[in-house]
């Protein structure tokens, strides 16, 4: 029995799924749980006019960057 209709083609892909992901196994600690530091910063000594001094020069610089990345003058 023949009909005058096309048939339509059928095509499938089969694209298998990735495997799921292998978490990392956890490391054990080998030292001590709580660290501490063995030393402090040491800040330098400096009056508190210049560190007010490196301050104000700070901010000037970083207003400078911003005035030239934002185009004003």
């Amino acid at each position: 029995m023949t009909t005058d209709t096309p048939r339509s083609i059928v095509t499938y892909v089969h694209r298998p799924k990735r495997p799921p992901r292998k978490d990392a196994q956890a490391a054990a600690i080998t030292g001590p749980a709580i660290v501490t530091a063995k030393s402090k910063r040491t800040l330098p000594d400096m009056p508190p006019e210049e560190h007010k001094q490196r301050g104000d020069a700070a901010d000037a610089l970083f207003r400078g960057l911003v005035r030239q990345a934002t185009g004003k003058r």
